[in-house]
């Protein structure tokens, strides 16, 4: 197994430029993000439309059985990753300076 390690030297760089670019990563990070969120909120959304056309018998049990497993991943995958950005935080939070 090849394990590639991280080609981005964003961070190590210095001089006049190392702080746009500091804050272009910042803003891409917050984007991808904020389009995650939107991702789960979408799949939340079509979830429940389908469990209504399926009670209502638009829709069928499978249909449904698979939007509710959909949005549940995605649900489930969001909190793993505001889980880890808050232990990093707190990791960050305990380094001694």
């Amino acid at each position: 197994m090849n394990i590639d390690g991280v080609n981005n030297q964003t961070f190590l760089e210095f001089g006049p430029d190392a702080a746009e670019k500091k804050e272009e990563v910042q803003e891409k990070f917050a984007d991808d993000l904020q389009s995650a969120i939107q991702g789960v909120q979408e799949n939340l959304a079509s979830a429940d439309q389908t469990a209504v056309a399926g009670l209502v018998g638009n829709a069928s049990p499978h249909d449904v059985v698979i939007a509710m497993t959909k949005a549940d991943l995605s649900f489930r995958l969001l909190t793993q990753v505001r889980n880890k950005v808050v232990d990093a935080y707190k990791e960050i939070m305990r380094m001694n300076m």
